[in-house]
This record gives structure tokens, sequence and C-alpha cells, in this order.
């Protein structure tokens, strides 16, 4: 990214019921309408808190509309001009239109599917569970409505090689005998016979291809452990409020959303939830946020994909799974975290609620190095320093300015002064303006074991800021570690780097910040403004490495990237070497100026250079659900595009 340069200044009744063909093939979002019952999470966890709000899906509006329909004209795309007034106009329609091409089934991909099962040697059978209505929280009758409309959807499947596992005392029955009972007192996964497993929640709605393309993906990816989609969440006559696009794998944000990410549908291998289950499991009781969290670390992040398709209809979100779950793995698996609750109320007074994970610091903490550039501004740098300096609340860190040439008679008195302060260094710095090279020789000579990289202008807003850097650059699959940076409106200006969004001067369909110019309490879809995530980089303006990881990938490109994309270009170099980028949102700093550069030739040089090494990863962010616009803010929709088959990532 561009770095601040210090040298310059209809409605229907709830009981109009729709026939069952009204399903038949129609992709989700079609609007079947009629009686839908909500369903909830099979979580026995009593402190279990409720799902997050759902906002009505809505189409672009206001300056932001007014931008990207100039920008798409600018550059001759009239058809997506006429397809974001469609968006903005009618959501509603938008979507089902959207839906009905992207995810089908058309009938040309239904047949191809079909084949494709044919050709299997052994299609797989998918065992599918079903909580009780004690355990769902409904009443009998409610339930039974519930499932039936589930099984109704199972019923039609193109893949009909599944096991639904009804308790035992279930109040219903059924004809089909794929719809089993498993015996009193037994767990969930004690009788099942399936290959794969996958818990349903009462009321949930799977197009008829679903299962045949979970299938498909997994016998593609025979090490696939676990396999999970995108869904859709709807109001109570079942018309639908918004698609549920989530990212590739991110172990934060599990924690972080405590189960409502990765949602449903999910499966998982039988053998591997088995093992899941036998940790940390209550007796006689199926808590579904630990099974997923004990799955997921004993299959590992290469061996958990997401298929980026909406195969699954549920009233509601699932709840925030059990912070007692959470707390309980963690002091299994990561002795010394800690887990509490994080709340945000939105501009809309809606409450949500994610977890934050507290990860432990060495019983020796280790000394941290800031590493800030200058050139004259005492106006920026004075509050800075005199913050960091003065309320920065950590056991071992220092400060190393490089003064680029400062000219200015009081900046120069300010530095000479700073020099006799302890934790404090100035260090001369001559020559044409270059962030990556002055950056790389401040790492050369600072002391820290762990790296810190500021603009001039970063103001912390809390005193633990640094230690949550340091807490979280210290795992040891973690690379790179940024900061919320909010200007000085409580805008955001940096909230982890997307690939491919934004059309920023200098930057322009090549890296953008998430929730840029949002406000600063944005939550985000599945919370993820609340949570610690992964992202493919994050902005030098506060970034945290590894001394040793940043000298494992030779520092920052300062030939190739002197003023702009350096951070993203070692994030990245990062990431090929094993080391994951994480942003969070629980260090959070203020930027005292816009950043701009003015050095328009050289970071158009960069721009390419950037795009000649990187360009094929441009649009690909794991991150970054392809049914999520480049264009716009992250809830606006891609234009409709073809999606066939299983694809995973």
């Amino acid at each position: 990214m561009d770095k601040k340069n210090p040298d310059d200044p209809p409605e229907r009744g709830p009981h109009d019921a729709v026939a069952g063909h009204e399903l038949e093939g129609a992709p989700l979002g079609a609007t079947p309408g009629g009686l839908h019952v909500p369903g909830t999470a099979i979580d026995a966890a009593i402190d279990a808190a409720p799902p997050p709000p759902t906002r009505p899906l809505r189409g672009p509006t206001g300056m932001a509309l007014v931008q990207a329909l100039s920008r798409m004209a600018a550059r001759g795309q009239f058809a997506d001009v006429a397809s974001r007034l469609w968006q903005a106009l009618a959501p509603r329609s938008f979507y089902r239109a959207w839906t009905l091409r992207r995810d089908g089934p058309r009938r040309t991909e239904a047949g191809d599917i079909s084949v494709a099962l044919a050709r299997l040697p052994a299609p797989p059978r998918l065992s599918l569970i079903m909580p009780g209505p004690e355990s769902s929280g409904l009443k009998p009758a409610a339930w039974a409505v519930a499932v039936r409309r589930t099984v109704d959807s199972l019923t039609r499947q193109i893949h009909d090689n599944w096991e639904l596992w009804l308790p035992a005392d279930a109040p219903t029955d059924f004809q089909d005998p794929r719809v089993k009972r498993r015996g009193a007192g037994l767990p969930a996964l004690a009788q099942v016979e399936g290959d794969a497993v996958a818990l349903l929640s009462p009321g949930d709605l799977l197009p008829r291809h679903a299962l045949a393309l979970c299938v498909l993906a997994l016998a593609q990816n025979p090490d696939t452990q676990i396999l999970y989609t995108d869904e859709e969440w709807t109001d109570r006559l079942g018309h639908p409020l918004r698609p549920v696009l989530k990212p590739a794998f991110d172990p934060d944000l599990l924690y972080g959303s405590s189960g409502v990410y990765p949602g449903q549908l999910l499966l998982m291998r039988t053998a591997l939830a088995r093992r899941a289950l036998a940790i940390g499991q209550a007796p006689g009781q199926l808590d579904r946020y630990r099974l997923l969290l004990e799955a997921a670390h004993l299959a590992g992040r290469s061996h958990i994909r997401h298929m980026p398709r909406v195969l699954l209809r549920r009233r509601r979100p699932l709840p925030v799974g059990g912070l007692a779950a959470l707390r309980s793995f963690l002091a299994a698996h990561h002795p010394g975290a800690l887990a509490e609750p994080v709340t945000e109320t939105d501009a809309q007074g809606e409450s949500h609620t994610a977890r934050r994970v507290i990860w432990p610091l060495p019983e020796h903490p280790p000394v941290v190095s800031l590493l800030m550039p200058t050139r004259d501004r005492l106006d920026l740098l004075r509050p800075c320093v005199e913050a960091i300096l003065g309320e920065t609340r950590y056991p071992a860190f220092e400060l190393v300015v490089m003064d680029h040439e400062t000219r200015d008679p009081e900046a120069l008195e300010y530095l000479e002064a700073l020099r006799d302060r302890p934790g404090a260094r100035v260090i001369p710095h001559r020559g044409p303006f270059n962030f990556a090279d002055m950056m790389n020789r401040a790492a050369v000579a600072a002391a820290g074991e762990v790296l810190v990289f500021l603009n001039n202008d970063m103001e912390p807003q809390n005193p633990d800021w640094l230690r949550e850097l340091v807490s979280q650059a210290v795992r040891p699959d973690i690379g790179a570690v940024g900061a919320k940076v909010l200007s000085t409106t409580g805008a955001i200006m940096h909230g982890g780097i997307v690939l491919g969004l934004g059309n920023g001067p200098g930057a322009a369909r090549l890296a953008g910040s998430r929730f840029a110019g949002r406000p600063g309490d944005t939550v985000g879809d599945l919370g993820i403004g609340l949570c610690a995530h992964r992202v493919s980089a994050v902005a030098s303006a506060c970034m945290a490495i590894r001394r040793s990881c940043f000298e494992a990938v030779g520092g920052f490109d300062a030939d190739t990237f002197p003023i702009a994309f350096n951070d993203v270009d070692i994030c990245l170099r990062l990431e090929q070497a094993g080391y994951a980028t994480l942003w969070t949102p629980h260090a959070v700093l203020t930027a005292l100026e816009p950043y701009a550069s003015d050095r328009r030739e050289r970071v158009e040089q960069e721009r390419l250079a950037f795009l000649e090494r990187w360009g094929s990863a441009i649009g690909h962010d794991r991150g970054w659900n392809p049914g999520l616009s480049l264009d716009g803010p992250e809830d606006w929709l891609a234009l409709p595009g073809l999606v066939h088959g299983p694809v995973t990532r």
C-alpha cells in the first residue's frame, strides 16, 4: 500500500403452505414462502449467547453507489452499471437472479453432476444427525413440522445415498427407510454408517444438488477432512434475508465467531468426528461447537476446505457457541490462552457478540523494537512519541526513530532531546526517500526480537496495544500482525488487506483495506470486524513481525517496492514461507494524517512490478468470498457469474 512520505506535508400469511414441488430443483434464494419453523443449534452449553442479528439483503446506495457507477462507466462497463442499478433498486430481485445463475442447479449442471456421481467407484453414504425437540429449543409439534421440511428437501437430493438419524423418542414417524432412530442413550455418532457426517438443525433446507456437490468435492480432494459451504438466512416466512458468504478456513475466526463461522452446511469424515467426540464432551450431550473445535484441531488447516456455493437455507444463524467450550479447548491445547466475550452495538442499536482470545506471552517477554521513519512534522511526531513512551503498557521495548534529513529547527530540537530519553534512539538516514530501505536499516540496528513498524503519526488508543500485537506475533505459525487503524474522524483506515479490492490511486484493483471508510465500530458479516482473523496482508502503518521471520524472507524488497506495496509483498512472501498474516481489532491506533504518496510516477512503477510478481493472486484472496464484489463495500454481491461443479479452496 502507499506509504505516507515523511518528506512532504409480497407478503404471505404464516400458514400459507407451499407444495413440495415448488422447491424441486430450485436454488436457495428462490423464495418458496410458506411456514418456516426456526431451527437452533445442538449446543448443550448453557452459557451459549443468542445468535447475531441478521441484516436484510440490501443493495449499494449513496456515494458508494455513485462512485462505483462512475468507475464502471469510465471503463466502459455499461452492462455492469445496469446490474448495479438493479441491485440498488431491487435487491431481492437481483439476489434471486444472482443465486439462480451462480448456484443453480441448472439443468446442464444437474446432468453433469449425475454423470460424475455414476463414475464414482462407490458413492459414499452421508450420515446426517438431527437433534431432538429438547436440544433444539422447539416444542414437539413445531419440531415435527420443521424436521418434515428438512426431510422433504433430503428426499429430492440428486445424491440419494444418505441416512438421517433422529433421537429415539422423536415425536414423528417417516416411511423413508433412510430416516432412522438411534438407540436410547446412545451418542449421536455411535450408530452412523456413513463415510462423512453432518449436523443439521430442524428446518434446514438443502437444494437438490447440495449433497451431490459435497460428495464430489470430497472425492476430488480425498485428503479433505472437513468441508463447509456458504448458506442463506431467511425471515420467518422463508423469504431470503441474505446470503452468508464465507472466507476459506481460518482457525482464528472459528475462535472469534464461536461457531457462527463456518456454520452449515458442514461435513466431516466420520472417523474424525468420532475422534473429536471423545474429547471434552459431557456425558450424553453433543456440544456442536466443542466438536468442531476439536475436529478442526485434529484435521489441521490444510485439510479443511470451503466450497463457495450457497447450499443450505436456515431461519437464522447458529447461536454463538458456549464460552466454556472455547475456554476448555484452549486450556487443553493452548495453555495460558484465555477467552473473553466481546460485545459491540452497531448504528442500528443491535448487539453483536464475539470472543476474544488473549494469547500468552513467553515467560520472558521478548524485547520489542518500534521502528519509525520521520522528517520534520513535529506536529505529528510529538503526540505519537509521547503517547507511545508515556502510555504503552509492555515490559521491554525501545523506540528507534529513523530521521530522514529533518531540517525544521523545532523538530531537530525535539529529536535531540529524544536521544537522551530512556528507551529511545534516533538514527540519521540520508538519501532519497525509500521507506523499505529505511526500515531494513532500522531492523539491523534494532535490539528487539519482535519488530513493529510504525508511521510517525500513529497514536495508540489503549495501553495494551503492543501486548496484543506481540502476543499474536510470537505464535509459531504467525508471521505479520496488523492493528486496527482509525482516522481522526473515527473511520477505519486499515482493517486488513484484500487482494484485488478497491480502486484507490496507486493501488487500483491490486489491494485494498477491508472496511476502509466505514465507522470504527463496523461489525461486518459473521462478526469479522470484532474478531482477530487471518488476512492476505496488513499495512506497515502498524505491523509487527518476529525478527526471525523478517530475516527469513530477506526483509522488505527495497529495490522493487521502495514506497508502495512493500508491506503487501512481504506478507505474501511470509505466506509462501508458511507464516500466516493476522489482523486484530484489539490493538487500535489513530492516524493523525491521511496517507497519500505524491511520488505517482514511482508508485506506478511499483504497481506494475507488484502486478508482475503477484498478479496470479489478485482476485483470489482466501479471506474474501468470490461471491462478494471487489468494487465496493464488503456486503456488495459480485456481479453474477457462472459457477459450475464442486469448486473448493
